[in-house]
């Protein structure tokens, strides 16, 4: 090996053995990120300067912006997404185990969305919040098992038919006469209770 063979190897194994310090180091270097700040306490720290109560323009973080459409019928990726809902002027996070967009407290509130049954059997969706039924003929209504504890549906019947809700549990039969209307609340377990109306 001449000595300019030897010069070019001894450089290539000192790039190397230098890269490979460099990634050890930066890896452990950039574990926690900091925005305003060279001292992050947390993974990522976002700070508005040295006496955080001198706010100033441009200060803050966003939060991606959607419509309202976005947060009814759009599903999240991620337990605990967060969107910010341009149309309620809200935020909203994303509730893995109820599948479901839920706004965060301090915001607007969530529009409800009006649901209007022509044909059945219908199973109601978990964002569902008012079930009319308009039918022709007699109908069927199946609320979901998998609704937060507490969630309410209102349900108007104003077709000349009667509908049934198999998972109502009242004392009588589950069907909501023609011209009527209803709440009912999920308890858990897919059974349901009436709150008030005609069952």
């Amino acid at each position: 090996m001449t000595p300019n063979q030897t010069l070019v190897a001894y450089g290539n194994v000192i790039k190397k053995i230098t890269l490979s310090l460099f990634l050890v180091v930066a890896c452990n270097a950039f574990a926690q990120v900091g925005v305003g700040t060279q001292t992050p306490v947390t993974t990522l720290d976002v700070s508005v300067g040295a006496t955080p109560t001198n706010l100033a323009t441009g200060n803050g973080i966003t939060i991606p912006s959607v419509t309202d459409a976005a947060t009814t019928t759009v599903a999240g990726t991620n337990d605990g997404q967060m969107v910010y809902d341009t149309t309620e002027k809200a935020f909203y996070y994303w509730n893995a185990s109820t599948s479901a967009w839920t706004v965060v407290g301090g915001g607007g509130t969530p529009a409800p969305l009006n649901v209007v049954v022509t044909t059945t059997p219908y199973t109601a969706l978990v964002t569902d919040d008012i079930i009319e039924f308009t039918g022709t003929v007699p109908g069927n209504i199946v609320l979901p098992a998998a609704a937060p504890v507490g969630k309410i549906f209102y349900l108007a019947n104003t077709s000349l038919m009667i509908v049934s809700l198999p998972e109502v549990v009242t004392t009588g039969a589950n069907n909501l006469p023609a011209q009527s209307g209803s709440a009912v609340v999920h308890m858990g377990g897919g059974r349901y209770a009436s709150l008030w109306g005609n069952f």
